[in-house]
């Protein structure tokens, strides 16, 4: 990723590069009824753009050294004819290795070039090394169902119910207390009508139906 400059921002930022390794298999089995799908990464980023806010502009950093690391299995079953079953299920290890960053709300500090500039590493507070990545969860798994169900000359009807289950995880590269949003579990119901031609579509949804609390993002 090529670097550059943010106007407004205090000041220039390097290319970021990743060296990845993947490794992975996609496999059918029982004519095509069952689909297994398995991914393996590692990633070493080398000067990982971190883009925040600070104050009234946009604060890009560079992190020296980043690594991320995960395994993804999903798969897929159709049963009967009409039964689908989904699952998935991930496993992500992030880290920043090396990385030196302001948090621009931590006791008033901030680095923005218009109310003057903050070292960083003068505070210990300042070193990152060992925080996750932002939205970077250790372990989900989600769950999903759907039937079709034949309506003749009026279409198909689909009941669908999907249940998600997420670690907890950070929204800023602080990882401090108000970054951090709990595991949660979450179950959205569906029901869909596809026209005969399926050219049309409609559908009625209950999302969330513990009604939990929720974060999806977090800027300050």
């Amino acid at each position: 990723k090529a670097g550059g400059f943010v106007v407004g921002d205090s000041g220039r930022f390097d290319p970021e590069r990743n060296s990845a390794t993947t490794l992975g298999a996609k496999s059918q089995f029982f004519d095509g009824r069952l689909q297994l799908n398995l991914e393996a990464f590692h990633y070493s980023y080398t000067d990982y753009q971190v883009v925040n806010i600070d104050g009234l502009v946009l604060r890009t950093e560079t992190a020296p050294e980043v690594r991320v690391r995960g395994v993804e299995l999903e798969g897929t079953a159709e049963p009967l004819d009409g039964l689908r079953l989904d699952a998935k299920i991930g496993w992500l290890d992030t880290r920043f290795l090396e990385f030196c960053s302001v948090d621009p709300i931590e006791s008033g500090r901030s680095r923005d070039v218009r109310e003057g500039f903050v070292a960083c590493g003068i505070d210990p507070r300042d070193i990152r090394d060992g925080n996750v990545l932002p939205r970077s969860p250790k372990l989900t798994y989600t769950l999903a169902g759907e039937y079709s169900i034949p309506l003749g000359r009026w279409g198909n009807l689909i009941p669908r119910m999907q249940y998600n289950w997420s670690d907890e995880a950070y929204y800023r590269v602080y990882n401090t207390e108000i970054d951090y949003q709990d595991k949660y579990h979450k179950t959205d119901l569906r029901l869909i009508w596809v026209s005969p031609e399926e050219m049309w579509s409609a559908e009625a949804f209950v999302e969330n139906l513990e009604n939990d609390a929720i974060f999806q993002n977090r800027v300050l």
